[in-house]
């Protein structure tokens, strides 16, 4: 499964993201872990678009979801990336760690 994350770099010069790892979360249940699968360029000033690969099971993807009380009711849930980032500017590498929030209809689940 992939996943499609918008980022802004509000930097006026550009990003590498060389390396991210986590783990991903729907409702604050664990559904898998996460990797970017190819370096990307984060353009200065700009949204650019990151390709994220989960590795998850189907069924407990699916169960996850269905068993969501906000899912069943119309209501959009969390989903969430928690991990390290390296990147890269001027040639200076640096790690950190990360914890972002999405919410998810299920519009954007189907789709």
């Amino acid at each position: 499964m992939c996943i499609h994350v918008d980022i802004f770099n509000p930097n006026n010069f550009s990003i590498k993201l060389q390396k991210a790892i986590g783990q991903v979360y729907i409702s604050e249940k664990k559904i898998g872990n996460f990797k970017l699968q190819n370096r990307v360029k984060l353009t200065g000033e700009k949204i650019s678009t990151v390709k994220i690969v989960v590795s998850a099971s189907s069924d407990q993807l699916i169960k996850t979801i269905i068993n969501s009380i906000e899912f069943i009711l119309g209501k959009k849930i969390d989903l969430i990336l928690d991990g390290k980032v390296k990147g890269k500017v001027y040639g200076i590498s640096r790690k950190m760690n990360f914890s972002e929030s999405y919410k998810l209809s299920a519009a954007d689940i189907i789709n």
